[in-house]
């Protein structure tokens, strides 16, 4: 029955039960018998169509009031406004007998709310919650008990469903259509024949096939509300929710940022877009992306070019179906720079073309990692430079590792996150920590530790490896993670923060103050988090968060002190602070020194300096590669010129600059 009071029917056709009866509108019911169907329609009428040898189909003439109809083997019920019931068919065929008084209830029954009938037997509920049964003498013995009811279903047992959401049934002589576990949060029952069904309030449908040793439970499904029976198979039907959604991390390179998130529909169609922009009013949008209707994750992306430099863009992920529209958490990203330098202004009184001899292209690191000794910078180009402590082979980068969009850093061992969404580990495994899962796929973000690891899947869910590694089952929704050496983070696609681990010095206690959470971090004993306001917290509170540490982009916690980038490309900490740390567009924390990239390409470092050359930054952990341009400009007509530049490792890229001649 649909929305709009019309019948539509599929399966085996014979006898006619899917001729639907041209015509039949304004259905506010349906029941359906062995090879017979039944519409009670909006005015109290009721027609019947398909086999018709038993009689199923002679409808009383004059029958009208009908506020609920119920169709058995091969019969009838329909109950009247006035809590009488009327039956039909079941009339003896070729020998056999299908009359066992099923069709009417005992004389003097006028109280009805509710009729359920089966093969040989049929159930009334009373409107003071209680049952009567009727038809085969073997069925119709309801025990005592049988009380505050609100909903009845007759098969091979009887069944009844409490007002408190219990489920009853009694069985004189069969185990059949029994659920073989007590089940007391239901709001819908059916019976059919050898089989029961119930809906659970948290949506799930519980079905018992023949004995209690058959009972199914099937998978959640949004807003179920009506289920049925057939002799073999089972419908149920549920209203469509809105769409649920999770805003993910960007992703992309060569000057694309490309925008993801996770969609689920949620039963209706449902189309998706991304809001961005400089502030979270957004005042952009990209096109819409249909993601069809149905009840699992559906990932979405969309690319965004034109981006400026030195600028934190904001976006989320929407969703709109026919139950309404739903909005992803806020998230920020920064654009990944391409410099392209040259000569500046020419002064040369020569008549002559010229080429630029000391034209450039730099891609600067757009990340940084570190944690004991070692630290490791990724590049532009998706390619890895490490230095310090290599007695693990850490800075012995595979070329595995190549087309890395994120890295991670361990005590000893570094993982890189791949474009395709696997993930490569190396260096020290004594824990099998440099060892991710061979079937990882789809992660969109790792984190290390001192000897375990992490990767957060495009489903919100999280896979660790190595020990102390294994995250309890409410760690699902997640959207970002961060390691520790006592401790681990996540933030929820809610914007609040669980942590696990130890908690002796009350690192895993998180503040009610982090909420809207955005980013965390991780170090030996403490915890941060980076509001998408731009607020820093931080705890335990033996170490406070400065009030300076506002507008902030970017958090990173070493194993005794932390940073934060701000959208200006300022540094604050938890230490000193050199006057060089300007312009900077990523930061990275060590075991005592801090690590920051700045927009010029250069890295520079400050802190502890020891037997590993922690601040022994080699020059390439930039790629900085001489070409020519490919114009001329004639001196002799002086203006504004552009030079195109070229770069094999960066296709796509901004590669035009002017020069004034």
């Amino acid at each position: 029955m649909k929305g709009d009071g019309t019948v539509v029917g599929w399966g085996d056709a014979w006898p006619g039960v899917n001729d639907i009866p041209p015509g039949l509108s304004n259905v506010v019911e349906i029941a359906v018998g062995q090879w017979h169907a039944v519409a009670l329609k909006g005015d109290g009428t009721v027609t019947a169509w398909g086999r018709p040898w038993e009689g199923q189909l002679e409808v009383p003439p004059g029958l009208s009031d009908v506020v609920a109809i119920a169709a058995g083997l091969f019969h009838s019920l329909a109950l009247r406004s006035d809590g009488t019931v009327v039956g039909w068919g079941a009339r003896s065929w070729n020998q056999f007998q299908y009359d066992f008084g099923q069709l009417q209830p005992p004389p003097g029954v006028s109280n009805l709310v509710a009729v359920s009938t089966d093969h040989d037997h049929s159930l009334g509920l009373r409107d003071d919650g209680s049952v009567i049964a009727w038809g085969n003498p073997f069925l119709t013995n309801v025990p005592p008990g049988i009380t505050n009811i609100q909903a009845v279903a007759a098969s091979n047992n009887g069944m009844a469903l409490r007002r408190d959401g219990a489920v009853l049934s009694w069985v004189p002589f069969s185990s059949s259509g029994q659920f073989g576990v007590a089940l007391n949060d239901c709001i819908a029952i059916a019976a059919r024949y050898d089989s029961a069904a119930a809906i659970q309030r948290d949506g799930s449908v519980v079905v018992a096939f023949g004995s209690g040793s058959s009972t199914v439970v099937f998978p959640q499904l949004p807003n179920t509300w009506s289920v049925a029976l057939g002799n073999d198979h089972g419908l149920a039907v549920f209203a469509p929710d809105p769409p649920d959604v999770t805003t993910l991390q960007v992703s992309g390179s060569n000057g694309v940022a490309l925008l993801n998130g996770d969609v689920n529909p949620g039963g209706a169609s449902t189309v998706a877009w991304f809001e961005w922009g400089t502030n979270t009013s957004y005042g952009n949008a990209t096109p819409s992306i249909a993601v069809g209707s149905g009840l699992e994750n559906v990932s979405v992306s969309a690319p965004l070019t034109g981006l400026s430099p030195r600028v934190a863009y904001h976006y989320r992920i929407v969703a709109t179906n026919s139950a309404g529209r739903a909005f992803g958490e806020d998230s920020f990203f920064h654009k990944r720079l391409i410099t392209l330098r040259g000569a500046s202004v020419i002064t040369n009184e020569c008549h002559r073309p010229f080429v630029d001899p000391d034209a450039s292209i730099l891609g600067e690191p757009f990340a940084l990692a570190a944690y004991q000794f070692s630290s490791l910078a990724l590049r532009t180009d998706g390619s890895l430079v490490g230095w310090g402590d290599n007695q693990y082979g850490q800075l012995n980068v595979p070329n595995t590792a190549a087309n890395a969009v994120a890295i991670a850093a361990g005590a000893f061992h570094f993982l890189a996150l791949k474009a395709d969404g696997s993930v490569v580990g190396w260096g020290r495994n004594s824990e099998g920590q440099a060892s991710p899962p061979a079937d990882l796929r789809n992660a969109v973000a790792i984190a290390a530790s001192g000897f375990h690891s992490f990767a957060l899947k495009s489903d919100g869910s999280v896979v660790g490896w190595g020990p102390a590694s294994t995250l309890p089952p409410d760690a699902t929704n997640i959207i970002a993670i961060a390691a520790g050496g006592s401790l681990t983070l996540v933030v929820k696609a809610d914007g609040t923060v669980i942590g696990y681990g130890d908690n002796t010095f009350g690192q895993i206690t998180i503040p009610a103050s982090a909420t809207n959470v955005v980013a965390v971090a991780a170090g030996d004993f403490y915890g941060l988090a980076l509001r998408s306001d731009g607020v820093v917290i931080g705890w335990p509170s033996d170490d406070p968060i400065p009030p300076i540490a506002t507008n902030v982009i970017a958090i990173s916690a070493g194993r005794f002190h932390w940073l934060a980038l701000k959208a200006d490309g300022s540094v604050v900490g938890s230490v000193d602070i050199p006057d060089s740390a300007t312009n900077v567009v990523a930061i990275a924390t060590g075991f005592g020194y801090s690590l920051a990239a700045r927009a010029d390409g250069s890295v520079i470092g400050w802190g502890y300096n020891g037997y590993y050359g922690e601040l022994n930054i080699p020059q390439n952990a930039t790629n900085l590669t001489v070409v020519p341009p490919n114009g001329e400009v004639d001196q002799d007509t002086p203006g504004v010129y552009t030079l195109t530049y070229g770069g094999a490792n960066f296709p796509g890229i901004a590669d035009a600059v002017t020069r004034t001649v």
